[in-house]
This record gives structure tokens, sequence and C-alpha cells, in this order.
């Protein structure tokens, strides 16, 4: 599995769509980790997306996340573990230990449960947070990852 934590300064970036660098893991199925590098994020967010796409990343581990890139993320395949905040080698144990989930790991003013793990094609749950609720997942058309990620561009850029 190829894990990806956006981060500044050593801890979790506070916002993956101005994040600037990305801490790209290989880790083998027992969870040892295999290989550690760091990837350089363009400044554009969609293209942050294809970056890591590009890089062959299954799991994306952020801060805060605007809801276009968790769609286009899921479009694309990645899952996504959101809201996190903390120092990178913390989160990292965390999540290959499962409590990732601790509420030592939310972000301020998420404590209540605006975090949470998003894997696409697993529809949301009515947990009353609005950034969660609103999740759409993609993935769960049953169309190529490829495809899916050009439509979402093209919603996103109607947006614009």
């Amino acid at each position: 599995m190829r894990i990806a934590i956006s981060s500044w300064r050593e801890r979790v970036s506070p916002l993956f769509d101005v994040a600037a660098l990305a801490l790209i893991i290989d880790a083998a199925a027992d969870s040892r980790l295999q290989a550690r590098h760091d990837l350089r994020l363009p400044e554009d967010p969609l293209a942050k997306i294809d970056c890591l796409v590009g890089a062959r990343v299954d799991e994306l581990i952020c801060g805060a996340i605007s809801r276009p890139l968790q769609e286009r993320l899921a479009g694309c395949g990645i899952g996504l573990t959101a809201f996190i905040s903390g120092d990178i080698e913390d989160v990292l144990s965390a999540f290959r230990s499962g409590t990732i989930g601790d509420s030592a790991f939310a972000m301020p003013g998420c404590r209540g449960g605006c975090r949470r793990r998003f894997r696409a094609g697993s529809p949301g749950s009515g947990s009353g947070c609005p950034r969660r609720d609103n999740l759409v997942e993609l993935r769960s058309l049953a169309v190529l990852p490829e495809t899916v990620c050009a439509d979402v561009v093209e919603r996103m850029k109607e947006r614009i």
C-alpha cells in the first residue's frame, strides 16, 4: 500500500488544497515500512490529485480538504483519511495500528465527528457533519477511474 501524508514542518498540513509537500510511504501488508520519500505538489489543487494518481497513491491522510478535491480523490480511487492533525510520525503510527480515529488526531473543532475515513465506493452515513455528509462517492459508478477523473475535472471547471 502506498500512503501519502500532506506535510508541513513535520506535521500534517492543515489544508490539503494548499499543501506543497506530501510524504509518500510504501508499506508492506504486514505494516512494515519499505520506503519513504517527499513529493512536491503543484500549486493547482486539481493538479495535486493528478500528481497523487501519477505516484500511484492508495490512501491520502490530510487535514482539511475541500469537497471538490474529496470528490476527485474518490473518483480516482484514492482512499481518504481527512481532518487529521498531529506530528507525521505519530499519525503514521496511528494509521498503521488502526487508531487514527482517536480524538487525539482530530483537527481542532472536529472533535464531534467531522473527521472520518472516506473510502471510494462506500456511501456516507449521515453524521451531521456537512463536510462528511455531502461527499460524493463517485467510484460507486460502474465506470473506469480515468473516465470518472475526466468527468470530475469537467464538473469542477463548470463550477469555476
